[in-house]
């Protein structure tokens, strides 16, 4: 999908896509409205402005942002430019900056209308997938509703194409992330079959997700150690508790880490 643009200027653009945002065609508070089943809704309490969401963009994506925004202000059910404007909020994702996170919810927002529309849009479907993914899963609860939902999506994509290596593989390391090292395994092998080029990337990434499976129960420990506290019975105020270094709670309590604090409150 290649959009031709003509000459206009950075602020025509810029106003363009404000006045989009203020018909909801790109507004980031829009994303509240998804149907309580979508898997990112109620992320966003409040929005950030256009300007800043924009500012240090490439142009040149800024400008087919608007494009596509443009089309779909006309024309709400354009699969295609939901498609093309849901890539175009992922790769903004990928900078991280701080507002990544809006990025990835209107990325949600967009190719969750695409295939509302059309179940058989496999471009949605493979970069829902990947979307997914790259969100992560609540690691330290053991939540891997996200990894399912990646699953899920690529295996519509596979059905769709199923001689397109790049799904495999990321439904592979979707099944990684649910330590289904067998599922990961057979589809890492049809990639590979599909695509032998695509070997490096496979461990590169493959490695990385293992690696951070088994720092997780450490981690996960730490948490909870952090979580626990000590309660010193004989401080009453928060000026004493402030001075020991304590967290001085609603409840009238002076509260000391058990990780800081092994040993008991001072």
């Amino acid at each position: 999908m290649q959009a031709r643009f003509g000459r206009k200027t950075a602020a025509h653009i810029f106003l363009l896509l404000c006045g989009l945002i203020a018909g909801g065609a790109l507004r980031p508070g829009g994303a509240i409205a998804q149907s309580p089943t979508s898997w990112l809704g109620g992320w966003l309490k409040t929005a950030p402005s256009t300007e800043q969401m924009l500012r240090n963009k490439d142009p040149q994506k800024v400008q087919q942002l608007a494009y596509w925004s443009d089309r779909l202000s006309k024309n709400p059910n354009d699969v295609e430019a939901l498609d093309a404007r849901g890539q175009l909020y992922m790769q903004f994702s990928e900078l991280r900056d701080l507002y990544w996170s809006y990025w990835q919810d209107l990325a949600a927002k967009d190719l969750e209308r695409a295939i509302q529309l059309n179940a058989k849009d496999f471009t949605a479907w493979l970069n829902y997938g990947l979307l997914n993914f790259e969100v992560g899963d609540l690691w330290w609860v053991n939540d891997h509703s996200n990894a399912r939902r990646s699953v899920e999506a690529y295996t519509r994509a596979i059905a769709l194409k199923p001689d397109f290596a790049r799904a495999y593989v990321g439904r592979g390391w979707a099944y990684l992330e649910m330590r289904d090292e067998q599922h990961a395994n057979a589809d890492f092998q049809t990639a590979l079959r599909l695509d032998p080029s695509l070997k490096g990337v496979i461990e590169q990434e493959a490695a990385g997700i293992r690696n951070q499976l088994a720092q997780e129960p450490g981690a996960r420990a730490e948490i909870q150690m952090m979580s626990e506290y000590w309660v010193a019975t004989n401080v009453h105020d928060s000026y004493q508790c402030q001075a020991l270094k304590g967290v001085w709670a609603e409840n009238n309590q002076c509260r000391f880490s058990k990780m800081l604090n092994p040993a008991g409150p001072p």
